[in-house]
């Protein structure tokens, strides 16, 4: 009989460490996203746990939030409150019969607490059988898919396992000299985020809701969680790219180039890419996600 329980608060050191256990385990259900977020968005994390007997089966980090705004979330979480996730529910065992359970949790709680919405995404390596359960209990189910790259190799296996058009873009960037770094400093990350800025305004987007800022900085980039990598040319920064980092798993956030980029017609996005594989093949991580 598998029991779910809901907790406010959660031990976030056996939190994290338990989510490693599985290869889905990913930044998205941990303390450190949740800690984020509320910062970042003022969510009330919660945190759904599956236990069969005395083994825990299954771990889902949802939010609290509403579909507001600004000035209009504080209202709109008590009048039309949203429980929202990412890349979850994580699970052990008889995974159906564990998602099963979980759903039928959270409707009981969703009624309870007369939760107006509840949405997600599962974890990108999920398919048919989260689709599946999520349909048979009641989600209206959306296609969704990803590309991700396998980085246990060394960079010979890595380059070798590119696309020859791949493998030229990348010789292009090099040939005209185009250098990627980490972003170590504060300094380099205000750096990104002013070209991510500049990018997005030249288009007319906003923003992305979360990228590699300040308060990223201060909730994720301790605890390795995130990263930035910019492009020089010249000297001058021309491009930057954002990742997020856990378990093995690298998922990529907040791509922006400069106007001079454009204009020079440079392959940063090719060196940006390049540098990244060959950075998380030398790291060890298993996966670079390029996040749907």
């Amino acid at each position: 009989m598998i029991e779910v329980e809901f907790h406010k608060r959660i031990n976030p050191q056996w939190w994290n460490e338990r989510l490693m256990a599985s290869p889905d385990g990913n930044v998205f259900q941990t303390t450190y996203w949740a800690e984020y977020l509320r910062a970042q968005d003022g969510v009330e994390p919660l945190y759904a746990l599956a236990r069969d007997g005395e083994e825990v089966v299954g771990m889902w980090l949802l939010c609290l939030t509403s579909e507001g705004r600004g000035w209009q979330r504080p209202l709109l979480s008590r009048l039309l409150p949203t429980l929202s996730w990412e890349h979850g529910p994580i699970v052990w065992g008889e995974a159906a019969a564990v998602l099963r359970a979980l759903c039928a949790g959270l409707d009981r709680y969703a009624t309870r607490h007369r939760i107006a919405r509840v949405r997600g995404h599962q974890p990108p390596a999920c398919h048919t059988l989260y689709a599946e359960t999520f349909a048979a209990q009641g989600f209206q189910v959306k296609p969704w898919e990803t590309f991700r790259v396998n980085t246990q190799r060394d960079e010979t296996a890595l380059r070798a396992a590119l696309k020859s058009a791949a493998r030229r873009d990348a010789r292009h960037a090099e040939a005209q000299g185009i250098a990627v770094t980490r972003a170590v400093s504060r300094a380099e990350w205000q750096i990104y985020e002013q070209l991510l800025r500049a990018a997005r305004e030249r288009v007319g987007l906003p923003l992305p809701p979360h990228y590699p800022n300040a308060v990223m900085w201060e909730h994720l980039r301790p605890h390795g969680c995130s990263e930035v990598f910019l492009a020089w040319h010249e000297g001058r920064p021309v491009a930057g790219e954002g990742a997020l980092v856990f378990n093995g798993i690298v998922s990529k956030i907040g791509v922006g180039s400069s106007q001079y980029a454009v204009e020079h017609r440079l392959y940063v996005g090719d060196a940006l890419q390049w540098f990244i594989l060959r950075w998380a093949c030398a790291q060890g991580h298993r996966v670079y996600d390029v996040a749907g």
